[in-house]
């Protein structure tokens, strides 16, 4: 819910005029000065490059993160039967994407 404004501007020192300057919702502004003031300055400086969204580093910081890509694949493995993980070892297998390996000439790159 909006408070109504009632014909005057917003002081220049409010939270809304400060979002409205940076192009910024007010709960991005908000969630800026949480990242800023959680002394995280890997994530101070991904958002300061652009390189992170707001958002995203909020989601980091709070560790409410989506686990990335990899993880994801890792977790879908592990709720597969066996018989699902060695169809999906046999299409790379098909596909070229791995190569049968002897056993003893395992090598790790994990």
């Amino acid at each position: 819910m909006q408070k109504k404004s009632r014909g005057r501007p917003p002081s220049p020192h409010s939270i809304r005029a400060k979002a409205k300057t940076a192009g910024l919702s007010e709960r991005s502004l908000y969630y800026a000065r949480e990242i800023m003031r959680s002394g995280r300055e890997d994530l101070v400086a991904a958002t300061q490059h652009g390189e992170m969204t707001i958002g995203a580093a909020i989601r980091e910081l709070r560790g409410t993160a989506p686990p990335d890509r990899f993880n994801k694949l890792v977790s879908a493995w592990n709720r597969c039967s066996d018989d699902e993980q060695l169809r999906f070892l046999r299409l790379l297998l098909d596909a070229g994407i791995v190569a049968p390996v002897r056993p003893g000439h395992v090598k790790s790159e994990i």
